[in-house]
């Protein structure tokens, strides 16, 4: 599934496994939904390609802190992309969360509610 072209960034992986270590706090499960971060670059690349949308372009925002990028699951489906969300650290808002072609998580309520809800049990708490 992997894009033949991606190739891991090796300037930014410290730095990138650092930002994955820092935002587990943010991994959460309800409802038959889990967020977490990535694992890894590779997977943030498969990411955009199953989905469709341009998340590899944030790799570097990421590993610099600027932005940060988590994974909507369904606990099913662990591995399955279903939406990324890109969160601002310092404010702790929602940028965006998408899924297929770049559609927005406000046309599902059962997502929208799921991230507001982690919004605040979680992210506001930590």
């Amino acid at each position: 599934m992997r894009q033949a072209k991606f190739q891991v960034k090796e300037e930014i992986e410290e730095k990138f496994q650092k930002q994955i270590q820092a935002l587990k706090k943010f991994s959460w499960e309800k409802c038959g939904l889990m967020i977490r971060p990535p694992r890894s670059q590779e997977e943030v690349s498969d990411e955009g390609e199953a989905l469709r949308h341009a998340v590899v372009w944030y790799l570097e925002k990421m590993s610099e802190g600027a932005t940060a990028i988590l994974f909507i699951r369904r606990v099913s489906e662990p591995d399955e992309p279903f939406y990324t969300l890109e969160l601002n650290p310092k404010t702790l808002k929602v940028v965006q969360c998408r899924t297929k072609h770049n559609a927005s998580y406000e046309e599902n309520p059962e997502v929208m509610d799921f991230v507001e809800t982690w919004v605040k049990e979680v992210v506001w708490r930590v």
